[in-house]
C-alpha cells in the first residue's frame, strides 16, 4: 500500500523539528446533577484557561472511561477547540462507529471545522449492561482502520493520522509499530511514562522501529488514589515504575501535586533534549 506523509500545520512544524506540547482532556459527561450545556460550558472554559496559559495543541480522549458509554464526542468536541485558535488532536476509536461511519465523519471534520489531525485507536471495549448490551462496534482495529483511511481520505495531504504505541508490551509492539507505519501513520503518541527511565527506554525502542515523529505521554501525579490505582494495574497498558511509585508516597497529600508536576517537568526537559 502506498503512503502519502500528511502535511498538516501541526505535522510540518513536528517535521521540521519543532517541539510540540499538547494537553490532553477527557470529553464531558454528563449525570444526574449536571446538564450538556453545563458539562460543554465547563470543557471549554477549560480550554480557554489553557490557551490563556500558552497551550497551542489539545487532544481529546475518545471517552472518558469504559463506564460510561453516553459522552461528548471527541471529533465534534475538535470543532468547538479550533475556535479558540489553538490545534487539535481528536482521538477516533474503532469502537463506537463503522469504518464508513468514521470516515464520514474525519472528512466532515476537515472540511466543516478544520480538524486535520487524528489519533486512530481501538479503544478498550465498554463493559455491557442491560441498558447498553453492545461493547462496541470493532469492525476493524487501529491498524485495519489506518489502511482504509490512509487510502480512502481525499486529498490525503490535508490529514494527519497519528497510531498508539504502547512500550509496556514489547513482544507485540514492535512488529504493531513497524505495520502502522506502512498502513499511514504519521505521527505516534506513546502510553503514560512516570520517569525519566522510561523514557530512555521508550525512545530507544521506538527509535528502532519508527522514524516518525512521536508524542510521549507525561502524566503528573496529583492525588494519591489515581496513583494506587495505576499502580494496580486498574488503566489497561499503563505502567508505573518501582522506584517512581515508591518516591511518589514519600509525599503527602498536599505535597504530591508539586512534586508530581516537577517530575514532569523533568521528564519533558530530557524529552525536548
Amino acid at each position: 500500500m502506498s503512503v502519502t506523509t500528511g502535511k498538516t500545520e501541526f505535522l510540518k512544524k513536528i517535521l521540521d523539528g519543532e517541539f510540540a506540547v499538547s494537553v490532553q482532556l477527557d470529553p464531558p459527561y454528563t449525570d444526574a446533577t449536571k446538564h450538556y450545556e453545563k458539562a460543554l460550558d465547563e470543557f471549554l472554559g477549560l480550554v480557554g484557561e489553557l490557551r490563556n496559559n500558552g497551550a497551542r495543541l489539545i487532544d481529546i480522549n475518545s471517552s472518558r472511561s469504559k463506564k460510561q458509554r453516553v459522552y461528548f464526542d471527541s471529533i465534534q468536541l475538535a470543532h468547538e477547540v479550533r475556535n479558540f485558535g489553538v490545534d487539535v488532536i481528536p482521538h477516533v476509536t474503532t469502537r463506537d462507529a463503522s469504518i464508513t461511519g468514521l470516515l464520514s465523519n474525519i472528512q466532515s471534520a476537515r472540511a466543516i471545522g478544520d480538524v486535520s489531525n487524528f489519533l486512530i485507536i481501538t479503544g478498550d471495549p465498554h463493559d455491557a449492561d442491560e441498558t447498553f448490551p453492545s461493547q462496541g462496534v470493532y469492525q476493524k482495529d487501529a491498524l485495519g482502520a489506518l489502511g482504509d483511511f490512509n487510502e480512502h481520505l481525499k486529498p490525503r495531504s490535508e490529514f494527519a493520522l497519528g497510531a498508539a504505541v504502547n512500550q509496556n508490551n514489547l513482544h507485540n509492539e514492535a512488529g504493531r509499530v513497524r505495520q502502522k507505519v506502512e498502513a499511514g501513520a504519521d505521527f505516534f503518541m506513546s502510553q503514560t511514562i512516570f520517569s525519566v527511565e522510561q523514557a530512555k527506554e521508550l525512545l530507544e525502542f521506538y527509535g528502532k522501529h519508527s522514524d516518525r515523529p512521536i508524542l510521549v505521554g507525561i502524566w503528573p501525579f496529583v492525588a494519591r488514589g489515581t496513583l494506587k490505582r495505576i499502580y494496580e494495574g486498574a488503566l489497561s497498558g499503563v505502567v508505573i515504575d518501582e522506584r517512581t511509585m515508591r518516591e511518589a508516597l514519600k509525599y503527602h497529600e498536599k505535597d504530591l501535586p508539586s512534586w508530581g508536576i516537577n517530575r514532569s517537568a523533568e521528564i519533558i526537559e530530557f524529552v525536548k533534549g
